[in-house]
């Protein structure tokens, strides 16, 4: 059995791994129908309980940019751009250019 990950022993390599499962928790948020805020407040929460000194989180419907910044300083940036989503938008956009004309 894995040791427990606790604030003090967060690597970078464990820290990659939670970025890593906080966009796949985000993207899954966004496509049950989670508000912006509530998908920033939670991703916030849940990267401060596992360690990080500071969490940096942006989310549109389109895309999820999040910076894990350790304690040690080291600073983790990944970014999920959501092309369904975005192909999505794009479709809706052109329906609705199409009735406007």
């Amino acid at each position: 059995m894995k040791d427990t990950v606790t604030p003090s022993t967060l690597s970078a390599q464990d820290a990659a791994v939670l970025l890593h499962e906080l966009l796949e928790m985000a993207e899954a948020m966004i496509g049950a129908g989670a508000e912006v805020n509530r998908v920033e407040d939670t991703l916030t929460r849940m990267g401060v309980a596992y360690g990080a000194a500071r969490m940096d989180v942006l989310v549109i419907t389109t895309s999820v940019v999040v910076t894990l910044l350790l304690p040690d300083g080291q600073q983790l940036t990944q970014t999920r751009i959501s092309l369904e989503t975005l192909e999505g938008s794009q479709t809706e956009a052109a329906a609705a250019t199409s009735q406007i004309t």
